[in-house]
């Protein structure tokens, strides 16, 4: 875990991986480092991973998951993305 340099210092000032705009969008602490892991709405995924994947971190039924790729060098500047779990 990324540690936030102090209140006003960055844009995640806890440093639990989510931004303190998204964290008052949402109704989280800015300072509270631990809601990043946290699960508000109980469906599983963690709250920084929904507001990542661009789901609702309070609606159980709001859940997208980020998909990992790992890029292939293709020619000299072309990649191919591999999805992987």
């Amino acid at each position: 875990m990324v540690m936030g340099v102090g209140n006003n210092a960055d844009c995640d000032d806890d440093g639990d991986g989510i931004t303190d705009d998204d964290e008052l969008l949402w109704g989280f602490d800015p300072l509270n480092k631990n809601d990043g892991d946290e699960d508000a709405d109980g469906d599983g995924v963690s709250n920084r991973d929904e507001i990542k994947a661009g789901s609702n971190p309070l609606d159980p039924t709001s859940t997208k998951v980020l998909k990992k790729y790992v890029p292939i060098r293709f020619l000299d500047d072309l990649y191919i993305m591999i999805p992987y779990k």
